[in-house]
């Protein structure tokens, strides 16, 4: 009997299901304006390991996972009403339908590639509004929702059990900003039913209460009651849905039907990327889309996923997907070598029990992934026959979905299966210098062959592998050393980050290399996060290059560790942060050294900024100022040992130029601007790819980290120096 978390009575529960029972999975599914991250997938891949280890006991499963093609507000707008899928379409002019079923698309493709098994119905919001709305009659007929303006919205007081699933309690529902609230409701914590379609608005639908759109969670509980009535077995879902999404969606739920809304909530945890949240404003959402660009088949990111509970943490890393990868290759290929022409005997039947005893134990023991993977690599190492192998092995991997005995449908070209008979033939002579040329032959055309016994296989480089060794890859700032003493022919080391905007960065570049010709100088190019061409195309442009460094950033980490990574590697005397968005029209760096010769700056540039209050602070390009902006912001490196790296806090570029400067301060050091520097601002594509709300809460973010940081230190405001 499988034991499962339940949220909402925060304790194991026995899933109890008779034989030829059947057991009802509701998963709440994407929100289709935008690809879904491989966070997101994680959780759809629990809802699958779930789906799978019930069909094991031999329970049929009936299992609704919803499209949410409207109505899905930000949380942090949801009282605004802002949509995202209508925000897609205006952003890239087409309408909001296309934008849908193009991403719908995308996202069972990502779900056939992760093997994760189809969903008995895919409800799409848009065409379950009629059972919205009677659910929306329903809850103001019993008195549980009230009418303002042609907006519908749900009195939370008026249900005594809101909280019971997240545990909030009511004076942590209330906004701490009274000015983010809709002054509509009559309480702070109620939330939209039903909301009136603003002038223009393209997706609306007539209403008793007017043209207009659901709200988020209406949503849910409408398609769920639909297709799996007024009780729902398991319903599944990421740890951010428990609040507001299923705390409301139980309310709305319970207020109708009066009765319990889902026997067990079923909550995956979070997905990190080097110990951050996965998120679209952290800049790490990967896609499995990137992660088949870089060269990784999505099943490894399954395997990934299944060596890690799903009620924990799992902090991804390219390193960590590239170790899944090859623990699934290994995998695949000891299970390709297994011989099923043998009889099983009895002695195999009996230990044979014994692993299938303790894989289903382990699958029972709350979805234990990771022992069920362990028990799995038991198996293949013991003394079973190979028959009894592959008879165990494919009723596991009929829970665990990694595609096992699967035979390697790779096919390759003859100019590939001749270099390996060459290099299979130069082996058996030993001619060891000519079996490693052809080895590396076919590495270049991508393909490696792994040496047997007596025989060998071809598969195609993977993930990690497919990096040319000759480029300088890092993992992250603190795995690179930092060297004091700079090296005696390097004055200065120039230092600029490039993620997506290749060409701004190849400006800016060349605009150094024209005008400081017969300086002693590096230029450090800190790749952040390796993206093939990208990449490919640096080394292309600056491999012949002494004077330029390129250092690629496997997978994209935040601003100031990226340039922490440059200022690791430097080797220069002084070191100057530049921006891809800066063009170099002169001669900047003799007087960026010159000013910096006086020991009591710290830091110099054209663009500083000043402050009277520690809350606003305004540009200037003369004198002394309170902070340099990063567009071009240069220090000496024996300072360093003073005032140290950048914070790596400061994942978004802004305002860590501010924290950084005020350390210099704090240390003595004077911040100078000196506004004749010849250069000059273009676009600058970090802000220019956000959304305005988007540069809003990130730049809100970083600056509170300042002022916890530096908000207590207006002594270093250069207008209180007396």
């Amino acid at each position: 009997m499988l034991s499962i978390y339940n949220t909402l009575t925060k304790s194991r529960e026995t899933l109890l299901v008779e034989e030829s029972g059947s057991v009802g999975i509701y998963t709440c599914g994407p929100t289709v304006y935008r690809r879904s991250h491989i966070g997101n997938l994680r959780s759809y891949l629990m809802s699958d390991w779930l789906r799978r280890s019930i069909q094991s006991t031999g329970a049929e499963v009936f299992h609704i996972k919803n499209i949410t093609d409207v109505g899905h507000m930000r949380q942090e707008r949801v009282d605004l009403g802002e949509d995202k899928i209508l925000a897609a379409a205006i952003a890239e002019g087409r309408p909001p339908k296309e934008i849908a079923d193009e991403y719908t698309d995308i996202f069972m493709r990502d779900e056939r590639a992760l093997g994760i098994i189809p969903a008995d119905v895919f409800p799409r919001a848009t065409e379950h509004i009629p059972e919205m709305i009677d659910m929306i009659v329903k809850l103001i007929a019993k008195g549980f929702a009230y009418i303002v303006e042609g907006n519908v919205y749900f009195s939370v007081s008026s249900f005594s059990d809101y909280g019971k699933l997240s545990g909030n309690l009511t004076s942590q529902l209330l906004p701490k900003d009274p000015n983010e609230t809709d002054t509509r409701k009559k309480d702070p914590r109620d939330f939209a039913l039903w909301k009136e379609a603003e002038p223009g608005r393209s997706m609306k639908w007539d209403s008793p209460w007017g043209p207009g759109f659901p709200g988020w969670h209406i949503e849910c509980s409408a398609m769920a009651s639909r297709y799996l009535g007024s009780n729902i077995d398991i319903h599944t879902g990421g740890v951010d849905n428990i609040f507001p999404h299923h705390e409301c969606e139980i309310a709305q739920s319970e207020a109708v039907f009066e009765r319990r809304h889902t026997n067990v909530w079923l909550h995956g945890q979070h997905l990190l990327v080097d110990g951050i949240k996965m998120a679209k404003s952290s800049q790490n959402d990967y896609t499995l889309e990137g992660l088949e660009q870089r060269g990784f088949d999505p099943m490894a990111f399954r395997y990934l996923c299944a060596t890690a509970r799903y009620r924990n943490r799992l902090n991804f890393t390219l390193q960590s997907l590239d170790a899944a990868q090859r623990g699934l290759r290994h995998l695949r290929l000891l299970v390709g070598d297994l011989d099923s022409s043998k009889d099983i005997s009895s002695a195999d039947l009996r230990e044979s029990e014994g692993y299938r005893a303790r894989f289903l134990g382990n699958i029972q023991d709350d979805l234990n992934l990771p022992s069920a993977l362990a028990t799995t690599w038991f198996v293949l190492r013991s003394d079973l026959s190979d028959t009894a192998k592959l008879q165990l092995l494919g009723e596991f991997d009929e829970v665990l979905g990694l595609d096992l005995l699967s035979p390697d449908q790779s096919v390759f070209p003859e100019n590939v299966r001749n270099l390996a008979l060459d290099r299979s033939k130069a082996r058996q002579a030993k001619n060891w210098p000519v079996a490693d040329d052809l080895r590396d032959q076919l590495r270049t055309l991508g393909v490696i062959p792994e040496d047997g016994k007596d025989t060998y296989r071809l598969r195609m480089l993977q993930g990690r592998e497919l990096i040319p060794t000759s480029w300088q890859c890092v993992s992250r700032s603190e795995d690179l050393e930092f060297a004091d003493v700079p090296d005696p022919g390097i004055d200065l080391s120039v230092i600029l980050v490039n993620t997506d905007q290749l060409q701004d960065t190849l400006r800016c570049v060349n605009s150094i290399i024209l005008h400081a010709s017969d300086l002693a100088m590096e230029i450090v190019i800190v790749q952040n996060g390796m993206r093939g061409e990208i990449d490919s195309e640096l080394e292309l442009m600056y491999h012949s290059s002494d004077r330029v460094r390129i250092l690629h950033v496997e997978s994209q980490i935040g601003d100031s560790a990226a340039k922490n990574v440059g200022i690791r590697v430097s080797r220069g005397s002084h070191i100057v942060l530049m921006d891809s968005s800066v063009e170099v029209t002169g001669d900047i760096f003799r007087p960026l050294r010159g000013s910096l010769q006086d020991k009591s700056v710290g830091v110099v540039g054209p663009w500083g900024l000043v402050s009277k209050d520690l809350k606003e602070f305004n540009e200037t390009t003369v004198g002394k100022v309170d902070a340099m902006q990063a567009y071009c912001l240069a220090f000496r490196r024996d300072a360093i040992s003073e005032v140290g790296m950048l914070d790596e806090a400061f994942r978004f570029y802004r305002h860590g130029d501010l924290e950084y400067s005020f350390r210099f301060k704090y240390h003595g050091y004077a911040v100078v601007a000196d506004g004749n520097l010849p250069m000059v601002r273009h676009v600058h594509r970090d802000w220019e790819r956000f959304s305005e709300e988007d540069r809003e809460l990130l730049s809100a973010a970083n600056f509170r980290k300042f002022l916890r940081a530096w908000g207590h230190h207006h002594d270093l405001l250069e207008a209180n120096v007396s």
